[in-house]
């Protein structure tokens, strides 16, 4: 949940990593997105006067994980890899954080892109959409 989260210190890392992040963000709101899968997801708004940013956050859930499962770390790398190499259409991401003293576990920040969301793993609406039935 987001309020199991530290957010001063989430704030702080984010200030200090993410470029054009306000330093001392006038208001900031955090809420958690109803849908996706595994990995918590998290929409971050802040702002500094009339000015308002809106950041996407993914994190690994709390509790002892394998090492391999909820890997937000490789995420984050296919997404970099992605928007650095290809023309793939991708948010662009910010930063990556592996120490979990500053919101308890591995996360990164990306930009909030208005987009389609497919909330059916299965993605019926694409089969359709394609022609494909």
């Amino acid at each position: 949940m987001a309020n199991d989260l530290d957010l001063d210190a989430l704030l702080r890392y984010a200030a200090s990593n993410v470029t054009g992040f306000p330093p001392s963000p006038s208001n900031f709101t955090f809420s958690k997105f109803e849908h996706g899968q595994l990995n918590p997801t998290y929409l971050m708004q802040v702002g500094s006067g009339a000015s308002v940013k809106r950041y996407v956050l993914r994190k690994k859930p709390p509790g002892k994980l394998l090492q391999s499962a909820h890997a937000v770390e490789r995420e984050f790398q296919v997404l970099q890899a992605l928007g650095n190499h290809t023309v793939v259409p991708v948010p662009k991401v910010f930063c990556l954080c592996t120490d979990p003293s500053v919101i308890g576990t591995a996360f990164y920040i990306m930009e909030f892109l208005e987009w389609r969301i497919f909330v059916n793993p299965k993605l019926p609406i694409l089969v359709f959409d394609l022609g494909l039935c």
